[in-house]
């Protein structure tokens, strides 16, 4: 992004340098249990989308490319893929609220990867999870998931919304930038679920919105109705920790020493854990929704003017450079240079220069 931004051909040949190093020496990832599935989808999806902005631009591209994709092939994707498919055996075995932020990264990494090595398997594996995380992992508040386990639950709200907001935003971040890319395929997912990505950026940014953004302390009076925060929680029973069960919904008394469960909270009550905000694709989201399509979403847009730039962090962020008020420019077209090199005439003409010039050395 930087020599997009730039176009100095030095960010770019670090891009490369980068990519190479990960794929020459971490040959080892984690289990499952150590997020293994996870971080391999989060260096996945960011390295591959980093290869298709370069491509073409810089020498050395195809033999990055190559050792990148033999490392992915043989050490990554493996991991994602056996992590869906134990998924998949749990979900037949009954095992209900399994889809999560995991997911979405891997559907994230699948795509990423499909675009750019064009294997249209792949892709279509990452189009077939995408839907299916986004319609288990926000159905709360809809048909019988509208009152669950005792609690009411609202559209927008995610499985992982009481568990904490962090998490959540790395669920949405995901799935937003995974229908992205497929937007600049030609192919809408971001209407998925009845446009059920929507829906939630604003549950989650009312949710975000009640932190105060000088002191950090949350305000229990701006969360959205039947929520409260964590620190109204009743204490556990003696010798006991609240923990969140994802399958239940609910927070369990689990015995500090066993960890055995000991009892349910079952006080029809939404506490919010771990609220903070992330760079998980909210100008993707907010550029659809609003720029391109012209819905109304009043919390994020309060959220975006609270927090106006997007870093970089896991596998998401940047998209203040990328998307920022280009809804028109961004309708099919992709990233492009006048995107994010607006006002920069002199940097938008050295990559022009640059253009003509490998043009004409072909």
């Amino acid at each position: 992004m930087a020599f997009w931004a730039t176009g100095n051909v030095e960010y770019a040949k670090t891009a490369l340098n980068i990519i190479e190093a990960w794929a020459t020496d971490n040959q080892v990832f984690g289990l499952a249990s150590e997020n293994g599935p996870l971080e391999a989808g989060w260096s996945v999806a960011s390295f591959a989308r980093a290869l298709e902005l370069l491509r073409g631009e810089v020498d050395g591209w195809d033999h990055t490319y190559t050792l990148f994709k033999a490392w992915v092939d043989k050490l990554l994707m493996p991991l994602m893929d056996s992590y869906v498919n134990n998924t998949d055996l749990v979900i037949k075995e009954g095992k209900p609220n399994v889809l999560g932020n995991w997911h979405s990264t891997i559907a994230e990494a699948w795509m990423s990867v499909g675009i750019l090595s064009d294997d249209r398997p792949r892709y279509n594996k990452a189009v077939e999870l995408y839907h299916a995380t986004v319609k288990d992992y926000f159905k709360w508040g809809r048909g019988k998931y509208h009152n669950y386990s005792g609690v009411l639950r609202i559209v927008g709200e995610a499985t992982e919304t009481l568990r904490d907001i962090y998490h959540t935003q790395f669920g949405l971040g995901g799935l937003l930038q995974t229908a992205e890319m497929a937007w600049q395929q030609d192919e809408d997912l971001y209407s998925s679920f009845g446009f059920a990505l929507a829906s939630a950026m604003e549950m989650q940014a009312k949710i975000i919105l009640a932190r105060n953004a000088t002191t950090n302390v949350d305000d229990e009076s701006a969360l959205p109705p039947g929520f409260k925060l964590v620190s109204s929680m009743p204490p556990p029973p003696a010798n006991c920790t609240w923990k969140f069960d994802l399958q239940k919904q609910l927070w369990t008394a689990v015995n500090d020493v066993t960890n055995a469960w000991v009892s349910d909270l079952k006080d029809g009550v939404k506490y919010i854990v771990g609220n903070g905000y992330l760079p998980s694709g909210w100008e993707l989201g907010y550029n659809h929704y609003v720029g391109r399509l012209g819905m109304q979403l009043s919390q994020t847009t309060a959220l975006l003017q609270r927090h106006n730039i997007e870093w970089y962090s896991m596998h998401f962020g940047l998209g203040t450079l990328s998307h920022a008020n280009t809804a028109a420019l961004l309708w099919r077209t992709g990233l492009k240079k006048v995107n994010v090199c607006r006002g920069k005439p002199k940097q938008i003409e050295l990559i022009k220069q640059r253009k003509q010039q490998k043009k004409e050395e072909r």
